[in-house]
């Protein structure tokens, strides 16, 4: 078989494999209370009023309007059934395995990128929230390919590729925060060991292109925040970050350093328990490229969430691509 053919027809079976579990009856599949209704009522309005910047809501609200874009979208498109709601997060976990592979390609290699994808997608919390109405895995989605063309910039050797590499970058960036408002912090904080050091070593030309990709990914978020300014006056802006502050800063028990373990097993399993296993019991003999993305990244992340005083399961969403990457590497080893 040729190279390409080797590569082709292992996707195919996991494509085929990720694909069973989007194919089960949905119409068996209510809509989950609270969070489902929530962003599918949300969206629906945003749909219903045109206000695609500008806030419908009768009152200042807590998250940028878009984590509604994609279900309204979806809803203008395709109507208003439950499968259009879901649409937007089925889409995304598809491309995020197949980013999931070439981030873990440029990382380490073709094997244990496949293992990876096998990995990732066998975690029942990436499943559930595959299918389910809300903006999470598009979240995930913008943090890919961030990390994505970051990648492609360092490794790339056309001078003039580059330029739209690091562009892009920057530019998903920001908006990601406009996907998913605050929680966008917390891996852009994890990956900023990353993307650092690399960026303290690149021209200063690059470095503008970058920061003017952020700029230019803020104008939707700024948009949105001026509109409502005009219908809310200054809690238009201040609900926002009162919300992200009261999530993020509170009472912090002790008590909780003893559910981080149990969370961790709880949320990545199989995963993260073998993965555990083999960091314990095996040595890694491959190259890794990136070390302060593969290790820091992700630490880092758990240590942010780990402080903070509300934590939910979808929290964790964004760190379990990289937990497969890790797992991928060290089968691979084994």
């Amino acid at each position: 078989l040729s190279k390409q053919k080797r590569i082709l027809i292992p996707l195919f079976f996991i494509f085929l494999y990720v694909l069973s579990y989007f194919l089960i009856d949905y119409s068996t599949q209510s809509l989950i209370a609270h969070d489902e209704g929530l962003y599918a009522r949300r969206a629906r309005l945003v749909e219903e009023t045109y206000n695609w910047f500008s806030s419908p809501f009768d009152n200042p609200h807590h998250k940028t309007i878009g984590s509604y874009w994609f279900i309204a979208l979806s809803i203008r498109l395709f109507g208003k059934s439950e499968i259009a709601l879901r649409l937007p997060s089925v889409i995304a976990s598809f491309v995020c395995l197949f980013i999931s592979y070439l981030i873990a390609v440029k990382i380490s290699n073709k094997r244990s990128a496949l293992i990876s994808i096998v990995a990732l997608s066998s975690i029942p919390l990436w499943i559930q929230y595959s299918r389910y109405a809300s903006p999470d895995i598009l979240f995930v989605l913008c943090i890919h390919l961030i990390i994505l063309f970051f990648l492609k910039f360092l490794d790339s050797n056309k001078h003039n590729n580059r330029y739209y590499y690091i562009f892009f970058s920057g530019l998903f960036i920001s908006f990601s925060f406009f996907i998913r408002s605050y929680m966008a912090f917390v891996p852009l904080i994890g990956l900023t060991p990353f993307l650092t050091y690399h960026l303290i070593r690149i021209k200063n030309l690059f470095k503008t292109i970058f920061f003017t990709g952020i700029l230019i990914g803020c104008i939707p978020t700024i948009l949105n925040l001026y509109f409502s300014y005009k219908k809310f006056g200054i809690t238009g802006i201040t609900s926002l970050f009162d919300f992200a502050k009261n999530q993020a800063i509170g009472m912090f028990d002790f008590d909780q350093l003893l559910y981080i373990p149990l969370n961790y097993f709880y949320l990545t399993f199989p995963v993260g328990i073998l993965l555990i296993i083999l960091m314990i019991f095996t040595k890694s003999n491959n190259f890794i490229k990136y070390p302060l993305l593969v290790y820091s990244y992700p630490l880092l992340s758990i240590l942010i969430l780990s402080c903070m005083s509300t934590s939910y399961p979808h929290y964790y969403l964004f760190l379990l691509p990289f937990l497969s990457i890790i797992f991928g590497i060290k089968i691979y080893s084994y």
